[in-house]
């Protein structure tokens, strides 16, 4: 979970993040507080503007907008914790000063634009108004091509306006037309409908190709993390790999990882592959690295996967163990080199052994026999299960015990041969060793004692 804190009304919240939309140049951050109401948090490019409460969203508003046209990411995805990082509070100001804000940060079309987010809080009619006056300021200066730009904001805003579509329409704006239709033209003298236009048409090369230069511009990292994910998603290339690496750069390794897995469960492309299992490698994370190994369907490199073995080795017992059922399927996938295969079953095995009797394991190893692989590690289970009720024969079961890392097993094998034979020095000495390994000191010395007595 992603939990962070607002203030509202001089009153402190912690809410917990639900998902984060990115649409054109506004963001959505919904999130709930403790007692499960909803709260909404807009943005305009980087800035935070301000927040709502509310049980439902209205039809045709900016918000409804943004949920059914955005680019969504869950709560917990690193894209919405980064965001989440840059504020240390959220303060959800009355609207009423969002507005003077609004007005003193921002140029007029900004703020008309940033307006229109607003439509939940306040009248259409004070939004058209907003249009309509911020229009006629232009005209009075004759700044024809702001007051163009304005009339595309307001279309964006409402297709159908009267009023826009008439004015849009008039002799004075024909010479703007063409160049409108021109994105490299457009990139310079209206990015905001640049934007619009290729967020619209973001799965298009040539309107991806001017979006992302504009995202760069303006320092919106963020933006464009959520457009080159989207589409590699849809189209994989190197390039955009590439560039999605070095942007993530900077956030925690854990974060890196997990982007990187989300976009392998969409695209198994080799090369994404290569960078998430280079990436897992360098994480040093045991668990991560066999969940990774037994839940995809990649296939690493001999020399890949012999490192991957170093970092399982040292994975949680219970977490190679919840792999018995169906995990000997996978291990066979991964190599057919008998002694990889031996090396990567071994801890598998070990981990086995802890909740599953000797008797299970001709059944587990019975798609290696169908392979052809008759693999040591299974001749030895073969023997400790002849060994486990012949009581002659506990210190070679006991020794078997120590191979697979069993030790509580192998020190009831090795002191039931002291019992047998206190002369026994080499029981006495394996004992003496796994009580100093189990982290008992007084035990492992009274044997240590006992062995230098019979000395």
């Amino acid at each position: 979970m992603t939990q962070f804190k607002i203030q509202r009304k001089k009153k402190n919240l912690s809410l917990t993040a639900q998902q984060l939309i990115i649409y054109k140049q506004s963001k959505v951050l919904e999130a709930k507080d403790e007692m499960g109401n909803y709260f909404y948090l807009l943005f305009y490019k980087n800035d935070f503007l301000t927040g709502i409460q509310t049980d439902h969203i209205d039809l045709n508003t900016h918000i409804y907008r943004a949920f059914t046209e955005g680019l969504h990411f869950k709560g917990a995805h690193p894209l919405t914790k980064q965001l989440i990082r840059q504020y240390k509070n959220f303060y959800l100001l009355p609207i009423e000063k969002v507005y003077k804000k609004i007005q003193e940060a921002y140029s007029l079309t900004e703020a008309a634009l940033i307006n229109t987010y607003f439509d939940f809080f306040t009248s259409t009619d004070s939004i058209h108004k907003v249009f309509k006056d911020t229009f006629n300021h232009y005209q009075r200066k004759g700044q024809s091509l702001a007051a163009y730009q304005l009339l595309n904001i307001y279309l964006n805003y409402d297709h159908n306006n009267t009023f826009a579509h008439d004015m849009i329409n008039g002799a004075q704006f024909k010479p703007h037309e063409k160049m409108y239709k021109n994105l490299e033209e457009l990139s310079e003298k209206d990015p905001i409908q640049l934007e619009s236009l290729c967020f619209d048409n973001l799965y298009s090369t040539k309107h991806i190709m001017m979006l992302l230069p504009l995202y760069k511009e303006q320092n919106r990292w963020t933006d464009e993390l959520a457009v080159r994910i989207a589409t590699i998603q849809a189209h994989f290339t190197s390039e955009n790999l590439a560039a999605i690496q070095t942007i993530i750069e900077p956030l925690p390794t854990e974060e890196q990882l997990t982007l990187l897995q989300e976009l392998n469960q969409t695209n198994h492309h080799p090369v994404l592959q290569e960078a998430l299992i280079t990436k897992l490698l360098a994480f040093g994370k045991p668990n991560a690295t066999l969940e990774f190994m037994m839940t995809t369907k990649i296939q690493p490199k001999e020399e890949q996967l012999t490192e991957m073995i170093t970092h399982i080795e040292q994975a949680d017992h219970a977490v190679l163990a919840s792999y018995f059922a169906g995990g000997n399927h996978r291990l066979l996938e991964l190599s057919n080199h008998p002694q990889t295969l031996e090396r990567l079953i071994i801890p598998f095995v070990s981990s086995f052994l802890h909740d599953h009797n000797l008797s299970e394991f001709p059944g587990w190893f019975q798609p290696f026999r169908d392979m052809n692989f008759h693999l040591p590690i299974e001749q030895k289970l073969l023997k400790m299960q002849t060994f486990v009720d012949d009581p002659d024969r506990q210190f070679d079961l006991g020794e078997l015990y120590m191979y697979f890392h069993q030790l509580e097993k192998a020190l009831d094998c090795f002191k039931w041969e002291v019992e047998l034979d206190p002369q026994a020095h080499s029981s006495i000495k394996y004992v003496a060793k796994i009580y100093q390994e189990l982290g008992y000191p007084d035990e492992a010395a009274a044997y240590q004692q006992l062995l230098q007595m019979q000395k």
